[in-house]
């Protein structure tokens, strides 16, 4: 009997670095947005490389995440591959027309 795992359990996407607080226990030390970011035209290829290694899930953290102004579209492309998304946030960015929250 093979007990190992075939793809990965999860991923861990850190979507941005940019964050609205700059709180002293974060160990992410966020705060401006890198220049280097992912941009929304490359996140397509991305979403398809996750989920080609067939994960059941993934978590989207940062910085802030519901900064990023494309983090609907995001959220959406994973959940139409069939992946469950779990999303951090520190809670103080108003989620009215975010529906993907």
């Amino acid at each position: 009997m093979n007990d190992t795992l075939e793809t990965p359990l999860f991923f861990s996407w850190e979507v941005t670095n940019q964050c609205n607080l700059r709180c002293k226990i974060c160990y992410n030390a966020s705060g401006e947005k890198f220049d280097d970011e992912i941009t929304p035209f490359e996140v397509a290829d991305v979403v398809e490389k996750i989920a080609a290694c067939k994960p059941l899930f993934i978590n989207l953290g940062g910085g802030e995440t519901l900064l990023r102004p494309d983090i609907e579209n995001i959220v959406k492309k994973l959940i139409d591959k069939g992946i469950d998304v779990s999303l951090v946030t520190n809670g103080t960015v108003s989620v009215k027309n975010c529906s993907c929250v």
